[in-house]
């Protein structure tokens, strides 16, 4: 580990020093970032500290998923429990099974399952999209519910010219991708429009589960997406479609659960938008959503036995902003949002019909229940209803934003929350930025209503509520970008499971030692991030995100679990690439994270602790032209050395002690083709 951070200093300072007799290149400086505020404002002057990935770093690390280019991002991690893959986390705030705590966004447009509340990473292909940013920290006052720790803004590719993108790439064990997109503006018209597949299979590995059988199970994680944009002067519309599959360790995390079997997912977004400038002072934007969500994972060994999750969210929003003066700019919005889960049935596969479970009362033998297989999530459905308003100020090298959203959801009543930032430029690529937010998130549909003999739901949960304070300095210079920040967070109410008694089904029903979803006690954490690019086409590009944080216990329970505990005090993304001449480049990847905690005890009573971690990724490159087509053909090692990534298991915390990503190496050769 030092001789890598050696190699990457002394690298740096060559190449800085090279930069300096230099011209500029388009740069991070030069991109208007949308997810930090309602206009759209460069890096250094966003009200909130943002990263980014442009379609350069994507193309030049051959980054083959959105959750992998996010993976790199100083503070975030995307992580995998027994049941869900490709969880993105924020400044280590863990998610239980559905990320619901980092919102995901497409163009800007919020979508995640209205009844268990996650977002999906992979419902948008990345070849087709032109960057992606991510606001960590909380985010409530732009977003409201669900971007309680972070938000992530899926962009995607546009042109002023025709261009057409296809690509095709086959790997290891099947592994194969494909798709192609289309984007042109003609006068007033934009468009965009995409299809992509893509599968990855990985070797069959041994897994013994939670009742400790062992047998040979194969990972696999595959998405086939359509995307179209569409817009015409101050009107866009936004349609994407996707359907999943992927394995995942059983709704318990057994082979009698499900182990194994496919785990469907399908989505589908609708927007339409309008925005215009009415006058040179004055901005109109409204719109709305539909936005569905379905999940089909399997019950059982034979997969006979499975269940069907479906749910939507409407969405309607309007907001305007007004100049005041050449200082002093004030917007206001309104946003309304309602929330059905349709349904979450257990049924047989084989005769399409509801599967009844009979219930026995652990502590009461006497007393049974027969559920119908609906788990009590039919038609459950929630409304939410908030104003938001923020205030903006600019004179000279001075900037001061001071907003708050208030929410009323119908089951949890109101809620207040508010952000301020102060940031200070010394010039236009050098800048300081002190900000506070505060954020809240509604528990889920899900976690409120869910009945069944292992998980059940609370209806007496409050939202978890969030505050924050970071001071950041971002600089830039030549073809050097550095931001360094340091922040405190207080979480409150975090939703867990834990292990506890009750009596359901009107107080008749006793159960005991149930997982039941609560709300946890405060926690705090100190963080501490730092990012480095040098991006010199003629010379090198490298970069080098740097993660520490330490979190306190204040949210243990009575088995000595909480959040931190599960967490890494220290990650870190390095990245390092190099063209030679027009035509040839290489580059590699690396991912590290620092020792963490699993669940489950040792021989001597100690909480088993899962070693530190190091993927790396190798990429060739070989670009030319036919026929007026530009090709380029990548052959890479995804994990080279074969490493198999552990994540604690965090959620069920019985027998199992840790997960594996599911990505072993995997050789990958991609093809794709440009026309403009």
């Amino acid at each position: 580990m030092r001789k890598l951070i050696t190699l990457f200093l002394s690298v740096l300072f060559f190449t800085t020093f090279q930069g300096l007799k230099s011209q500029d290149i388009e740069t991070l400086w030069d991109i208007k970032v949308q997810v930090a505020s309602s206009e759209e404002e460069n890096i250094f002057n966003a009200p909130s500290s943002v990263s980014i990935i442009d379609k350069e770093m994507i193309q030049d690390y051959n980054f083959t998923s959105v959750s992998e280019a996010i993976q790199t991002i100083s503070g975030m991690a995307v992580i995998r429990t027994y049941l869900k893959r490709n969880l993105p986390t924020s400044r280590g705030i863990l998610q239980d099974h559905y990320a619901n705590k980092v919102l995901v966004l497409v163009n800007g447009i919020p979508s995640w399952n209205a009844v268990t509340g996650e977002g999906n990473l992979d419902r948008i292909d990345i070849n087709d999209v032109e960057r992606i940013e991510v606001l960590k920290g909380p985010a409530s006052v732009l977003y409201g519910t669900n971007a309680y720790s972070g938000a992530i803004n899926i962009v995607l590719k546009s042109s002023e010219e025709q261009q057409l993108n296809s690509h095709m790439g086959f790997g290891t064990n099947g592994s194969y991708q494909a798709g192609a997109n289309f984007a042109a503006t003609k006068g007033d018209f934009t468009y965009f429009v995409s299809g992509n597949s893509s599968s990855i299979i990985q070797k069959e590995t041994q897994f013994k589960d939670d009742a400790g059988y062992e047998g040979l199970l194969r990972e696999y994680i595959g998405s086939d997406n359509f995307t179209m944009q569409a817009g015409y002067k101050a009107h866009s519309l936004l349609f994407n479609g996707t359907h999943g599959n992927e394995s995942f360790l059983g709704v318990t995390p057994k082979f009698t659960s499900g182990a194994g079997n496919p785990h469907i997912l399908k989505a589908y977004l609708l927007n339409y938008t309008f925005d215009q400038d009415l006058s040179d002072k004055f901005n109109l934007r409204f719109g709305g959503n539909y936005d569905y969500g379905m999940r089909n994972l399997s019950r059982s060994r034979d997969d006979v036995t499975r269940a069907n999750i479906e749910g939507y969210r409407i969405n309607g929003f309007a907001r305007a902003g007004y100049q005041i003066s050449e200082a002093f700019h004030f917007e206001a919005g309104l946003t309304y949002d309602q929330r059905k889960s349709v349904e979450y049935k257990n049924y047989n596969a084989i005769k399409d019909t509801l599967m009844p479970v009979k219930w026995e009362s652990p502590v009461d033998p006497s007393k049974t229940v027969v559920l119908d297989g609906n788990n009590g999530m039919n038609d459950q459905q929630v409304s939410e209803f908030s104003a938001f308003g923020q205030l903006k100020f600019v004179k000279n090298k001075f900037r001061a934003l001071l907003g708050s959203r208030y929410t009323n959801n119908e089951l949890f009543g109101d809620n207040i929350s508010s952000r301020i930032t102060f940031s200070y430029a010394f010039n236009e690529r050098n800048s300081v930025k002190l900000i506070y937010g505060e954020s809240f998130r509604s528990p889920a549909l899900f976690e409120q209503y869910f009945t069944y003999t292992t998980v059940l739901g609370n209806t007496e949960l409050e939202p978890e509520k969030s505050k924050s304070a970071e001071l950041a300095y971002l600089t830039g210079t030549g073809n050097f970008f550095m931001q360094a920040l340091v922040y405190y967070g207080i979480y409150e109410n975090k939703v867990v499971r834990q292990k506890g008694d009750a009596v359901i089904f009107d107080g008749t029903f006793p159960v005991s030692n149930i997982s039941i979803y609560q709300n946890g006690n405060e926690f705090t954490a100190t963080g501490v991030e730092i990012e480095l690019k040098y991006n010199n086409p003629k010379i090198i590009s490298t970069f080098l995100n740097f993660n520490y944080v330490a979190g306190d216990d204040g949210d243990k329970d009575e088995s000595d679990n909480y959040n931190f505990k599960y967490v890494p005090e220290m990650s870190l993304a390095f990245g390092l690439g190099k063209n030679f001449g027009e035509r040839y480049g290489i580059s590699a990847v690396v991912n590290y994270w620092s020792e963490t905690t699993g669940p489950v005890k040792d021989a001597n009573n100690n909480f088993t602790a899962i070693d530190p971690m190091m993927v790396a990724d190798l990429n060739l490159f070989y670009k030319h032209e036919l026929g007026g087509a530009k090709l380029r053909h990548s052959l890479s090692i995804k994990n080279l050395t074969d490493a198999d990534v552990l994540y604690p298991e965090y959620v069920s915390r019985t027998k199992l002690n840790e997960v594996s990503s599911g990505y072993y190496q995997t050789i990958l050769y991609t093809i794709s083709v440009s026309l403009y």
